[in-house]
Protein backbone atom coordinates (compact mmCIF):
# COMPACT_ATOMS: atom_id res chain seq x y z
CA UNK A 1 0.00 0.00 0.00
CA UNK A 2 1.06 2.89 -0.53
CA UNK A 3 -0.06 6.93 0.51
CA UNK A 4 0.50 9.88 -1.56
CA UNK A 5 -0.76 13.40 -1.91
CA UNK A 6 -2.03 15.31 -5.37
CA UNK A 7 -3.09 18.82 -5.14
CA UNK A 8 -3.87 18.83 -1.85
CA UNK A 9 -6.19 15.76 -1.37
CA UNK A 10 -4.74 12.53 0.46
CA UNK A 11 -4.73 8.71 -1.65
CA UNK A 12 -4.11 5.55 -0.64
CA UNK A 13 -3.45 2.92 -3.22
CA UNK A 14 -3.38 -1.09 -2.51
CA UNK A 15 -1.12 -2.90 -4.36
CA UNK A 16 -2.50 -4.60 -7.73
CA UNK A 17 -3.73 -8.37 -6.82
CA UNK A 18 -0.79 -10.41 -8.52
CA UNK A 19 -3.06 -11.26 -12.19
CA UNK A 20 -3.53 -7.43 -12.14
CA UNK A 21 0.36 -7.24 -12.46
CA UNK A 22 0.71 -10.12 -14.66
CA UNK A 23 -1.69 -8.14 -17.18
CA UNK A 24 -0.68 -4.80 -16.76
CA UNK A 25 3.40 -5.76 -17.06
CA UNK A 26 2.37 -7.55 -20.09
CA UNK A 27 0.61 -4.33 -21.89
CA UNK A 28 3.12 -2.48 -20.60
CA UNK A 29 6.34 -4.87 -21.82
CA UNK A 30 6.92 -3.20 -25.32
CA UNK A 31 7.15 -0.05 -23.90
CA UNK A 32 9.53 -0.59 -20.50
CA UNK A 33 12.17 -0.94 -23.56
CA UNK A 34 11.72 2.77 -24.71
CA UNK A 35 10.51 3.95 -21.74
CA UNK A 36 13.36 2.59 -19.01
CA UNK A 37 16.11 4.79 -20.38
CA UNK A 38 14.25 7.87 -20.29
CA UNK A 39 13.94 7.05 -16.27
CA UNK A 40 17.22 6.33 -16.04
CA UNK A 41 18.02 9.63 -17.89
CA UNK A 42 15.74 10.85 -15.53
CA UNK A 43 17.36 9.56 -12.31
CA UNK A 44 20.45 11.01 -13.91
CA UNK A 45 19.76 14.55 -15.41
CA UNK A 46 18.42 15.87 -11.73
CA UNK A 47 19.30 19.82 -12.11
CA UNK A 48 20.44 18.66 -15.38
CA UNK A 49 20.60 19.63 -19.30
CA UNK A 50 16.76 19.64 -19.88
CA UNK A 51 17.49 19.54 -23.55
CA UNK A 52 19.11 15.83 -23.08
CA UNK A 53 16.43 15.21 -20.85
CA UNK A 54 13.63 16.09 -23.47
CA UNK A 55 15.54 13.97 -26.17
CA UNK A 56 15.29 10.87 -23.79
CA UNK A 57 11.70 11.01 -23.39
CA UNK A 58 10.81 11.62 -27.28
CA UNK A 59 10.88 7.59 -27.72
CA UNK A 60 9.20 6.73 -24.13
CA UNK A 61 6.48 9.34 -25.41
CA UNK A 62 5.94 7.80 -29.08
CA UNK A 63 5.99 4.41 -27.54
CA UNK A 64 2.89 5.32 -24.74
CA UNK A 65 1.69 6.84 -28.05
CA UNK A 66 1.64 4.21 -30.24
CA UNK A 67 0.01 2.04 -27.84
CA UNK A 68 -3.59 1.02 -28.61
CA UNK A 69 -6.24 2.42 -26.86
CA UNK A 70 -7.58 -0.76 -25.39
CA UNK A 71 -4.11 -1.46 -23.41
CA UNK A 72 -3.96 2.10 -22.05
CA UNK A 73 -7.17 1.59 -20.49
CA UNK A 74 -6.86 -1.88 -19.37
CA UNK A 75 -3.82 -0.38 -17.57
CA UNK A 76 -5.71 3.52 -16.14
CA UNK A 77 -8.66 1.28 -15.27
CA UNK A 78 -6.47 -1.23 -13.13
CA UNK A 79 -4.84 1.22 -11.22
CA UNK A 80 -7.24 3.72 -11.07
CA UNK A 81 -9.67 0.82 -9.43
CA UNK A 82 -7.10 0.30 -6.05
CA UNK A 83 -7.11 4.05 -5.22
CA UNK A 84 -9.20 5.74 -2.44
CA UNK A 85 -9.22 9.21 -1.68
CA UNK A 86 -9.59 11.07 2.02
CA UNK A 87 -13.19 12.28 2.89
CA UNK A 88 -12.27 13.72 6.20
CA UNK A 89 -11.65 10.06 7.91
CA UNK A 90 -13.54 7.96 5.31
CA UNK A 91 -11.44 6.73 2.14
CA UNK A 92 -13.87 6.87 -1.06
CA UNK A 93 -12.93 4.92 -4.21
CA UNK A 94 -11.65 7.19 -7.20
CA UNK A 95 -13.04 4.81 -9.80
CA UNK A 96 -16.13 3.24 -10.47
CA UNK A 97 -15.12 -0.05 -12.38
CA UNK A 98 -18.84 -0.85 -13.44
CA UNK A 99 -19.62 2.54 -14.39
CA UNK A 100 -15.85 3.45 -15.35
CA UNK A 101 -15.80 6.51 -14.16
CA UNK A 102 -13.81 8.95 -11.80
CA UNK A 103 -15.86 9.43 -9.12
CA UNK A 104 -14.15 13.20 -8.01
CA UNK A 105 -14.79 15.70 -10.33
CA UNK A 106 -11.12 17.91 -9.13
CA UNK A 107 -9.61 14.53 -10.99
CA UNK A 108 -10.18 16.47 -14.55
CA UNK A 109 -6.89 16.02 -16.24
CA UNK A 110 -4.60 13.65 -17.77
CA UNK A 111 -1.63 14.66 -15.37
CA UNK A 112 -3.47 13.84 -12.69
CA UNK A 113 -4.77 10.46 -13.77
CA UNK A 114 -1.43 10.15 -15.07
CA UNK A 115 0.29 10.86 -11.71
CA UNK A 116 -2.34 8.47 -10.06
CA UNK A 117 -1.74 6.01 -12.09
CA UNK A 118 2.41 5.87 -12.04
CA UNK A 119 2.14 5.71 -8.13
CA UNK A 120 -0.06 2.50 -8.33
CA UNK A 121 2.61 1.37 -10.88
CA UNK A 122 5.53 2.53 -8.83
CA UNK A 123 3.84 0.55 -5.96
CA UNK A 124 3.23 -2.56 -7.76
CA UNK A 125 5.65 -3.20 -10.06
CA UNK A 126 8.30 -1.02 -9.02
CA UNK A 127 10.63 -4.35 -8.23
CA UNK A 128 9.86 -5.85 -11.71
CA UNK A 129 10.49 -2.26 -13.47
CA UNK A 130 14.03 -1.86 -10.78
CA UNK A 131 14.72 -4.96 -12.52
CA UNK A 132 14.57 -3.99 -16.05
CA UNK A 133 15.92 -0.79 -15.19
CA UNK A 134 19.47 -2.53 -13.88
CA UNK A 135 19.58 -4.79 -16.89
CA UNK A 136 18.71 -1.86 -18.91
CA UNK A 137 21.76 0.04 -17.37
CA UNK A 138 23.56 -2.67 -17.62
CA UNK A 139 23.70 -3.40 -20.92
CA UNK A 140 23.85 0.46 -21.87
CA UNK A 141 27.44 1.48 -23.43
CA UNK A 142 29.43 3.51 -20.61
CA UNK A 143 30.48 7.10 -21.66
Amino acid sequence: MVDFEISGNNYRAEKLNAFQQLHVSRKLAGVLPKVLPAILAANEAKGGDLSTLLSAFEPAAEAIAAMPEADVDFIFHACLGVVKRQQGSAWSPVWNQQGKVLQFQDIDDAAKISEIVFKVLQDSLGSFIQGRAEKAQAASPVA
